[in-house]
């Protein structure tokens, strides 16, 4: 029986963020996400007191998978030092992440849609889309020496074309030829930063 709630949970869950990549936060109902799956309302609210109950089950699991990301994605070394192969990994996985996996390809689609909705979802857009990973990327070439405004350049140079890809990748006909594109920047840029 538990087996049988958790997987009712989750394909809510699911379900309502499928919407929510749709319509919007605001714009979508609890009828809308019980019609995606079938269900009358009343199903849904054994499992979720309302909306926002289940955003915030979704925003969890976005901070739960993104802790679980970084660490089984490390690119230092045990004495800190930033291991550019692993790097070359993290970020590349980072942009997969965000297209492939369709929990987290829906989660970006619905903070692009709603990041002038709310000051919530312009702050969500900006820690996981815009300013987050350019920070994170600052912080890593801070650390190569140099100054704060170099290392946020590279940074710049490194994520603004991933950030491009994402909108290509929803789009194209043939998502592997961005995905390549895409590997091949991060790759470059890697190579690059060894010299």
């Amino acid at each position: 029986m538990t087996q049988q709630i958790g997987n009712t949970k989750e394909q809510i869950l699911f379900a309502a963020l499928q919407v929510f990549a749709e319509k919007g936060y605001e714009a979508s109902s609890v009828a809308d996400i019980a019609g995606k799956l079938g269900f009358g309302k009343s199903a849904l609210y054994k499992h979720y007191k309302n909306k926002r109950d289940i955003l915030d089950s979704i925003l969890l699991r976005m901070e739960e998978g993104d802790r679980a990301f970084k660490e089984e994605n490390p690119y230092k070394r045990e004495e800190g030092q930033v291991d550019f192969k692993a790097l070359e990994s993290y970020v590349f996985a980072h942009f997969c992440r965000w297209t492939e996996d369709e929990f987290c390809a829906c989660f970006r689609k619905l903070l692009t849609l709603e990041q002038f909705s709310s000051d919530e979802m312009a702050r969500l857009y900006r820690h996981y889309l815009t300013e987050g990973p350019v920070f994170e990327l600052t912080d890593v070439f801070s650390s190569f020496g140099g100054s704060k405004a170099a290392a946020m350049g590279m940074a710049m140079y490194l994520y603004s074309p991933l950030y491009l890809y994402y909108s290509m990748y929803d789009s194209a006909d043939e998502k592997r030829i961005v995905v390549g594109a895409a590997k091949a920047h991060v790759h470059r840029f890697m190579t690059q930063l060894q010299v």
